[in-house]
């Protein structure tokens, strides 16, 4: 078999299994597991060893299983930064690069900022943050998992990114004045659990499940913020699809003035948050 005739055959697999964009992923697939530029494999210079295409069926076949694609090849672009993903962390999604966008349209240069992403998993956020806001903010991220944190601290080495990480439930561990919170949190009804597609049941039940309604830890995170915030501070939310009318009820409740939602690029109601009177 020629490497195309390998694609052609795997990429039929995956279409089997239901994955979304088969053609696409058995390319990449038969990159990852040979090592090598899809320029060597177009100039006929290379030759297919046997090792190569065990190696691709096996990660084939654990993407017919419906593992998530991200933990298969152990990495995720995310706002032009390659983080490393395991299974002890969310894949970082495109419409979380909205709320970072969002978050450094606010930052203002030269003003001492400390900015707290709170629930960091693989450290998207906080990473991103770093990256590209100014050198007066201060990055604080937390977790309530030692394996997710550890997964933040490794990206941030690897990126070469200075982010202050704290373990802990929400806000608690964070003891500094805060400007500005940032979050993704858990936002999925576990009453939705036997609907969703198959790869999310490889990714960590604690950061995708929420209560009953999907907005408990949400509001628990509004409530610390509340508390912890400084006067004309700042939050910012991802959550899920028809849930802002709700969050924003409970922004406005606990003193938040809130900004207007910010929409995904499906038209989903994604992003919102609110500043704190007084």
């Amino acid at each position: 078999m020629t490497w195309l005739e390998h694609i052609k055959a795997a990429a039929l697999e995956l279409a089997k299994a239901g994955v979304d964009e088969p053609t696409a992923e058995a390319r990449y697939l038969w990159l990852y597991a040979t090592g090598t530029a899809l320029v060597s494999w177009l100039s006929g210079g290379r030759e297919i060893a046997d090792s190569d295409a065990a190696h691709f069926y096996h990660l084939v076949r654990r993407r017919v299983r419906r593992e998530p694609f991200h933990y298969i090849v152990g990495q995720r672009e995310f706002m032009g930064l390659t983080l490393m993903t395991t299974v002890d962390a969310l894949i970082p999604r495109p419409e979380t690069e909205l709320l970072v966008e969002r978050v450094l349209a606010d930052i203002q240069p030269d003003i001492p900022t400390t900015v707290v992403d709170v629930g960091t998993g693989s450290g998207a956020i906080a990473l991103a943050l770093r990256h590209y806001a100014p050198a007066a903010a201060t990055i604080y991220a937390t977790d309530i998992s030692a394996a997710a944190l550890a997964l933040a601290r490794t990206n941030a080495e690897r990126l070469g990114l200075s982010v202050c990480f704290a373990l802990g439930s929400l806000l608690e561990p964070i003891e500094v004045p805060i400007n500005l919170v940032v979050a993704n949190l858990p936002y999925i009804s576990f009453l939705d659990k036997e609907y969703l597609d198959p790869e999310l049941s490889y990714e960590p039940e604690i950061a995708l499940y929420a209560g009953p309604l999907g907005t408990e830890i949400v509001e628990q995170l509004i409530d610390q913020a509340r508390e912890k915030l400084m006067p004309g501070g700042h939050i910012y939310l991802e959550v899920g699809q028809g849930q802002s009318s709700t969050v924003l009820a409970y922004l406005r409740n606990d003193g938040f003035t809130p900004d207007p939602v910010a929409y995904d690029y499906r038209g989903i109601d994604r992003i919102v948050g609110g500043t704190l009177e007084g």
